[in-house]
């Protein structure tokens, strides 16, 4: 049936009637297509009525007019199963999308256009975006709402407000001519352009970890339009050698119930159920594989508590008072009796809602209204109906929150564990060569040229060569040792490297690995005495994904871009303009060995004393499930690459991503306050452990038997450390008030499916101090013996209800407010 979507400047109208929008963000590359059914039912039943996607323009036409719409990038078949599942479609097709995806949706082709400069008033730029944008709503005609389908609004540009200025008048033109082509293409729906504010024939929305305070300047500058935010972040994304940033969800709820209370009638979390940013498609660089984003459905699909309850309560509730919000203008506030404190009044007859906030980052209130005192805790909102009672408060979290988790080895059919146990690590290759483990497997990589090259007097920028469809580069010279260098100190200077990652060989010889984000300079000791007069320089560059945020990204460049001299201070060798050979990719590569039928086409090695610690090596194994996993069912596994240094993974073919060992270098992890503006570099976990380790692996993309597990290490390093895992149990924790409210004290304990309570903890019932998961304590009162209450309730149960009361837990602390605070393990 075709649907009429228009808009005022209250809210979205569909069909007649203002419609309150709930929306999160799932991008459909960055899951499995077993997964998406799971995702989406979770999404709806969390109380969500939409869901943003990005479109991705390289991951659809990667080579030049080659279009994919194969396996997870089926997006007319992603579209459709959302409208199963009753959920409206907003589109965002950019065709620049940032998202941590490599050169924000660009396909690397395009950078080679002559005269090309990207997001400006530039003709072979928007002849290019024009296509595009043309051949997607024609590929995606049927699913607009006034065709039947489920996609309401969709986006040109993205975030252009941003770097508008970068490009001056060129870039007012060019955001004004992306609005009107897009208005030209007559889908049906309105159009919005997030992060502007200059543009009359689109919706301007926000985007930010707050946006209560931008609506006031909006409604001034466009009184006909409503407050969309399209992008409200729920976490944060994670680089190598960062520890994982993450959100209260206290500040989460409060940011919304403000939008909300000011006059917000959309709001979208960027992103609810992030994924994982598969094969090479993370961009960056350095950004890692896992896109988490500590949200509301983890990467595995799974619930991620407190967040997907908490927000899940907060969105019932303003779905049942939707008619009493939308059915007026955004009401002035109200002062209340306490500083930074105030009210705001949704009346629809008889149905009524009032936001009471404190917007102190740090003091709490005491208010009144209609007669009752109100406790609002600082950078908290409190929702009351007309009759005082309490509907939700943003810093009051019932739900478990999930502590650390466990990977726990798969047993594998026909004791095919990949791994060699820890009882045999004291002679590791005595019991390599005697293991009942014989299935890893070894290919050398070719050091250097094995294939067709490209003769140049000086290194090529790698992107013009590559075009993005490898990570990898080589740069080979012929070089006579220099005179300096003779029973001297020798080095080789690299100025003004492209990034990100370099392989330095003598003839086959490894040298050294150099790492840079933005380009820098490199003095590199070479080993003298291992060098012959004469001698081969092989460099094998490595991109770590393409840059996604920034001003003229068809500028950025990779690789060898600056000089290369040979000697030391007492005499330099230019090596510059030598003479070059290049050659794109690997040969492993070329012959696509990582797939089930290339991995066939070459001899594999199997004596396992040469496996270790040698670099760029190609490995081989096979595994058998111990069961069927389901299609239809959102699996934890993962492969655990311990022990290795960095490369590149694929399981049955598919490409898992890159890996990389590093570690957070963040020197302290302390807990954050949820009150007060949120800053990412403050709230951090998982410092001094790996950025990342474990890489998820969906079930779908397994059988039962002969999985193919395919893993190119670079630097070096021990392939029998490799494991499948599986992510089973870990701690769950909960804490709550005796007086929030009289009827909703329960705590709610939640194990993953197939794991149970087998171990409490801790316990705190008194006036406990706030403590991440896993650091619980008493305070200075506590019941003796509620220990021993929710022991006797919750052990051997997957799912176990306590209430806070002194009914249940007796009173250590009569006349005082008492909290229960519970630790449990899960396994």
């Amino acid at each position: 049936l075709s649907t009429k979507v228009e808009y005022d400047h209250r809210a979205l109208i569909i069909d007649s009637k203002r419609t309150l929008i709930l929306s999160v963000d799932i991008h459909y590359p960055r899951s499995s297509r077993g997964m998406w059914p799971i995702l989406f039912k979770e999404i709806k039943a969390a109380g969500f009525n939409a869901i943003q996607t990005y479109v991705f323009w390289n991951r659809h036409e990667q080579v030049e007019g080659v279009i994919d719409f194969s396996d997870n990038a089926d997006l007319p078949a992603f579209i459709a199963l959302a409208q199963e599942y009753d959920l409206y479609v907003i589109l965002r097709i950019g065709p620049y999308v940032c998202a941590e995806w490599t050169y924000g949706g660009f396909p690397a082709w395009l950078k080679q256009k002559p005269g090309i400069i990207f997001r400006d008033y530039n003709q072979p730029f928007m002849e290019a975006m024009g296509k595009w944008m043309s051949f997607i709503t024609s590929t995606l005609k049927p699913f607009f709402a006034p065709n039947g389908g489920p996609i309401i609004l969709a986006q040109v540009e993205n975030e252009y407000g941003n770097v508008e200025y970068a490009y001056g008048v060129n870039g007012t033109l060019y955001a004004q001519w992306s609005i009107d082509f897009a208005q030209s293409l007559d889908i049906g729906v309105p159009w919005i352009m997030c992060q502007q504010d200059n543009i009359e024939n689109a919706i301007n929305t926000c985007n930010g970890y707050y946006c209560d305070n931008w609506i006031d300047g909006h409604r001034s500058r466009f009184p006909d339009q409503p407050s969309f935010w399209t992008e409200n972040w729920p976490g944060w994304f994670q680089k190598w050698d960062e520890a994982k940033p993450f959100r209260p969800v206290e500040d989460v709820a409060f940011s919304v119930a403000r939008w909300i209370a000011r006059g917000g009638t959309y709001f979208n979390y960027y992103m609810f159920h992030g994924g994982s940013s598969f094969d090479r498609w993370v961009g960056g660089p350095f950004i890692i594989t896992s896109y988490d984003y500590g949200v509301g459905l983890d990467e595995y699909g799974r619930k991620s508590e407190p967040h997907y309850s908490h927000l899940s309560k907060l969105n019932f509730v303003l779905s049942t008072f939707s008619e009493a919000l939308l059915s007026q203008d955004p009401p002035n506030s109200i002062p209340l009796d306490q500083p930074n404190t105030e009210a705001h009044v949704y009346a629809n007859g008889d149905s009524s809602i009032i936001f009471l906030s404190n917007i102190d980052s740090s003091k709490d209130a005491t208010v009144t209204w209609n007669q009752k005192k109100y406790n609002l805790a600082a950078w908290s909102v409190l929702m009351i109906d007309s009759f005082g009672n309490q509907l939700f408060d943003t810093s009051k979290v019932s739900v478990a929150t999930r502590g650390s988790y466990k990977y726990v080895p798969v047993k594998l059919e026909k004791n095919q564990n990949i791994e060699i146990t820890k009882e045999k690590q004291f002679d590791k290759k005595s019991e390599i060569r005697n293991s009942a483990l014989p299935n890893i497997y070894w290919w050398p990589e070719v050091i250097g040229i094995w294939g067709e090259t490209i003769k140049s007097s000086t290194p090529l920028e790698q992107l013009s060569v590559t075009n993005d469809l490898t990570d990898y580069l080589w740069y080979t010279a012929n070089i006579n040792l220099p005179s300096s260098c003779t029973n001297q100190q020798c080095q080789l200077y690299i100025s003004n490297f492209g990034g990100d990652i370099a392989h330095i060989y003598i003839d086959s010889i490894y040298i050294t690995t150099i790492t840079t984000e933005y380009g820098s300079t490199f003095t590199i000791e070479l080993p003298t005495a291992r060098i012959n007069p004469q001698f081969t320089l092989k460099i094998l560059t490595s991109a770590m994904g393409l840059m996604n945020y920034g001003t003229f990204l068809e500028s950025i460049q990779k690789g060898l871009t600056g000089q290369l001299l040979i000697g030391n201070p007492s005499g330099w060798l230019n090596i510059t303009n030598g003479g070059w050979t290049i050659q794109s990719g690997l040969k492993g590569e070329y012959l696509k060995i990582y797939s089930p039928a290339g991995s066939t086409t070459i001899n594999w090695f199997t004596n396992t004393s040469s496996t270790l610690y040698q670099s760029l090596t190609w490995y081989k194994t096979k595994f058998d499930l111990p069961s069927v996993p389901s299609s239809n069912i959102t699996g934890t596994y993962a492969i655990d690459m311990f022990g290795m240094k960095k490369g590149l993974l694929w399981v049955n073919g598919r490409g898992i991503g890159r890996y990389w060992l590093r570690k957070a270098d963040h020197s302290s992890c302390n807990s954050c306050k949820y009150q007060g503006s949120y800053n990412p570099s403050e709230c951090r976990f998982g410092c001094n452990d790996y950025s990342q380790r474990y890489y998820h692996v969906p079930a779908d993309w397994l059988t039962q038997t002969d999985n193919l597990v395919i893993f190119l290490e670079e630097i070096g390093g021990d392939p029998y450390e490799v494991k499948l895992v599986e992510r089973k149990g870990g701690l769950v924790c909960a804490r709550q008030s005796e007086d929030w409210p009289a009827e909703d004290t329960d705590i709610i304990l939640e194990c993953d499916p197939g794991t149970y309570i087998t171990q409490i903890v801790q316990v705190a019932w008194g006036n406990p101090p706030k403590m991440p998961c896993g650091m619980t304590q008493k305070g200075s009162c506590d019941g003796a013996n509620a220990f021993q209450i929710i022991s006797n309730i919750c052990l051997s149960q997957s799912v176990c209800y306590v209430s806070a009361t002194t009914d249940l837990l007796g009173d250590p602390c009569p006349n005082q407010s008492k909290i229960l605070a519970v630790e449990v393990l899960c396994s």
